[in-house]
């Protein structure tokens, strides 16, 4: 029995012998509001993963509070990008991951929730920065389930049949 090349093809794609190389693994883009002790300081991430130490001196911006229930805030990065974000007046009485505000740095509009109070890192002064809330990008995409997208899309629009040679 013989098979087509494009038969082969498709069957090797689909069966992952031509496989694309994995992509690394990230955690997602993250701002994080820290209470330092003697200081509050938000922090980016571009990577969630990297949150177990202190961003750099770019990523970083000290607003001289969080201002929780008192309106809009901002902050500038050195990077001069402006960060404003307004919080609920009960925010940090607030349960783990509960929506406590909004914050939008001119590229990305982030939903920000009550973190766990988790030790981020530690700074040069020994004051650790503990994480109150933890803010990340409102999603755009389309939830791919039946309801809101209920037709397929083949990715080969012919049937794998064996080619007879007589």
């Amino acid at each position: 029995m013989f098979f087509s090349k494009v038969s082969l093809l498709a069957f090797a794609a689909i069966s992952g012998v031509l496989a694309a190389p994995e992509l690394a693994k990230r955690g997602p883009e993250t701002l994080h509001f820290a209470d330092c002790q003697a200081y509050d300081a938000i922090d980016y991430y571009a990577d969630d993963d990297n949150s177990i130490r202190y961003p750099g001196d770019s990523n970083t911006c000290d607003p001289p509070n969080f201002g929780e229930g008192t309106g809009t805030h901002t902050c500038t990065f050195t990077t001069n990008v402006r960060l404003t974000w307004s919080l609920v007046a009960n925010a940090r009485s607030t349960s783990l991951n509960t929506v406590v505000g909004t914050a939008n740095n001119g590229f990305k509009t982030f939903t920000c929730r009550r973190a766990g109070d988790r030790v981020l890192y530690t700074d040069g002064s020994g004051n650790q920065c503990k994480d109150l809330y933890y803010c990340r990008p409102v999603s755009n995409l389309v939830s791919l389930n039946s309801r809101s997208f209920p037709f397929c899309v083949h990715i080969f629009p012919f049937e794998l049949k064996p080619e007879l040679k007589l």
